[in-house]
């Protein structure tokens, strides 16, 4: 298992130089809020396993985490220098399943680069972050 991948989800004091808390913690204690208008991710194809806790039963979409807007830099698996819990991800069913329809996220810009893939992400169902950028406004045009 990846420390760094699972220290994300839960708290952990095992590493003696620093300390490593979970992103619930983080918002509860300094944001204090569990939505966030905005979050750009972009680490090594670690963003494909924390994006798939967003929706249905994943552990952030249990505890009511919610982001308005993702921007996603989603890497070529070709690549090289991925843990093996990343390069064995299917990045098509990767895909329809994160855009599965319980998932609260379409993607609505997306760019190829080498080596990687970056992807807009909205969440067009929470109603706070409708609130905050009309976003079926730019759908109904």
């Amino acid at each position: 298992m990846n420390y760094f991948f699972f220290a994300g989800l839960e708290d952990d004091s095992k590493n003696k130089d620093f300390k490593i808390i979970s992103l619930p913690k983080v918002l509860d204690e300094f944001v204090h809020s569990r939505l966030v208008h905005y979050l750009s991710i972009d680490i090594e194809s670690y963003e494909m396993i924390i994006l798939q806790e967003l929706i249905g039963t994943g552990k952030f979409a249990n505890e009511n985490i919610t982001f308005c807007q993702i921007d996603a830099e989603l890497h070529n698996p070709k690549q090289g220098g991925q843990h093996e819990l990343a390069a064995n991800i299917n990045r098509i069913k990767w895909i329809i399943d994160f855009l599965d329809e319980t998932s609260p996220y379409i993607p609505v810009f997306t760019v190829s680069y080498l080596p990687a893939h970056k992807v807009t992400f909205v969440n067009v169902e929470n109603s706070e972050c409708e609130k905050a950028f009309k976003i079926k406004s730019y759908l109904e045009k």
